[in-house]
């Protein structure tokens, strides 16, 4: 009785399947096991946590105008700051949304928006997002070129503006109506670091699986 050649025995498929699934484990068990090491930032302060009790501080800088603040004291206290001009600092994030002669823009002014970027470009967690709602003129809109997201770092804007803790143009949510805005810092494409040894034991998993999915499928000879 005469036997196929071009045909693969069961078992032989069976055993290079099993010699695939056992390749790929291995390269994701060895790449975690390779990932490059978080290290620590230095003089970075810890995440603000929300304040508990009915109580809100002063602001900082109450006596200059316009008032520097943050989204944190924004949020938790918005009746100290609800119609007082304010001056605020954060990354663009998201999306840009054009509205006629004006644009909203998230912008964000946590610690990976205004010093150490996104997470992927040095896995180092320092906290959750934080930012704010800002309705910009349309011309300082047009100028953004880089919106924050894993991969990219959004351009820093600088607006100085009205804060409203109800703004009826944002559907009766905490906001800022910026009269000016400028770009104080350009973002960039996040670059994830590699590993030389993980990238190198990636590619030999590679070719030991080839090798050894492609030596059950050979034909007897």
């Amino acid at each position: 009785m005469s036997r196929d050649v071009g045909q693969v025995p069961t078992s032989r498929a069976l055993a290079g399947l099993l010699v695939v699934v056992a390749a790929v484990a291995g390269v994701v068990v060895l790449s975690e096991a390779l990932r490059l090491p978080v290290e620590p930032l230095q003089g970075l302060a810890p995440p603000r946590t929300t304040r508990s009790g009915p109580a809100c501080p002063a602001p900082p800088g109450r006596s200059v105008r316009p008032m520097p603040v943050d989204s944190a004291g924004l949020l938790q206290c918005p009746e100290l700051y609800d119609g007082l001009r304010v001056r605020y600092r954060g990354e663009v994030v998201a999306a840009v949304l054009r509205r006629g002669r004006r644009a909203w823009v998230q912008l964000n002014d946590d610690l990976y928006g205004t010093r150490i970027g996104p997470l992927p470009g040095h896995r180092n967690a320092v906290g959750l997002n934080s930012g704010m709602a800002v309705s910009i003129p349309v011309e300082v809109a047009a100028d953004v070129d880089h919106v924050g997201d894993d991969r990219e770092q959004g351009d820093q804007l600088l607006v100085v503006g009205t804060y409203l803790r109800a703004d009826p143009a944002d559907g009766g949510g905490p906001a800022i109506q910026a009269q000016r805005a400028e770009i104080v810092r350009r973002g960039r494409v996040v670059v994830e670091p590699t590993s030389e040894p993980r990238l190198l034991v990636a590619i030999g998993l590679g070719l030991v699986t080839i090798a050894a999915y492609a030596g059950p499928l050979r034909r007897p000879g």
